[in-house]
């Protein structure tokens, strides 16, 4: 998709479900909720551990700390997501792992405010915009189950994309 608006709606309707939208590592202890954009710091921090208290603490996104990763972390963070999904929520997402590395990317590089948003909530709307959210019911109704009225809104995207190529 070239419109990284959509994606950034698509992230809105998703932002209040983040059971599955922290950062999915063994190391960082039990999964919690992130605080609202509006809280965070995304400031600079002097370690690792730090930068996970902040985490932990509602001072800073995940989003933040995927950009403090290198290529080889950012690979592992997002496989680790794909096999929690499947794990946890029965969904397969079949895309490779460096189609979302670089969808990421290029949200982050298009949008400074990105940096704000929630890692997991911005890969499961990446999944079901691209078609790969896989949780064995029909495109159209997974999209309807997680962005609701909006996702005739996408497909009208689609739609009109599709008429432009």
């Amino acid at each position: 998709m070239k419109n990284w608006l959509l994606i950034l709606f698509c992230c809105a309707f998703l932002w209040g479900n983040s059971a599955e939208a922290s950062i999915p590592h063994p190391s960082f202890g039990p999964v919690q909720d992130e605080s609202p954009a509006w809280k965070y710091e995304n400031k600079a921090y002097k370690d690792p551990d730090e930068v996970l208290h902040a985490y932990y603490a509602g001072k800073c996104s995940s989003m933040w700390i995927w950009t403090h990763l290198s290529r080889g972390d950012k690979r592992l963070l997002v496989e680790g997501l794909k096999k929690r999904h499947k794990e946890n929520l029965g969904v397969t997402i079949k895309r490779p792992t460096e189609f979302y590395v670089k969808a990421i990317d290029q949200m982050l590089e298009d949008d400074p405010e990105a940096v704000h948003y929630r890692l997991g909530v911005v890969f499961r709307a990446l999944a079901v915009i691209h078609s790969d959210y896989d949780e064995g019911i029909s495109r159209s109704a997974t999209e309807r189950k997680h962005f609701g009225d909006f996702a005739a809104i996408l497909q009208m995207y689609r739609a009109r994309e599709d008429k432009i190529e």
